[in-house]
């Protein structure tokens, strides 16, 4: 099994979920639903959500 998802791959579920997102509660629950059936594993259904700036990491800081 891949290690990391095909980016085709990732671009269809993130479309998938914007075009799904009012059927669903939450942007989990759209997630977790279009991964099952693109056939992700449960580790990555995170990851294919749409980027946005709810969904970046935060940079570090380093206080001096």
């Amino acid at each position: 099994m891949p290690k990391k998802i095909d980016p085709k791959v990732k671009e269809r579920c993130a479309r998938l979920v914007l075009d799904r997102l009012a059927e669903y509660p939450s942007m989990t629950a759209a997630c977790e639903s279009v991964a099952r059936r693109e056939g992700v594993g449960p580790e990555s259904r995170a990851a294919l959500g749409p980027p946005g700036p709810g969904r970046q990491r935060p940079t570090p800081r380093h206080d001096e």
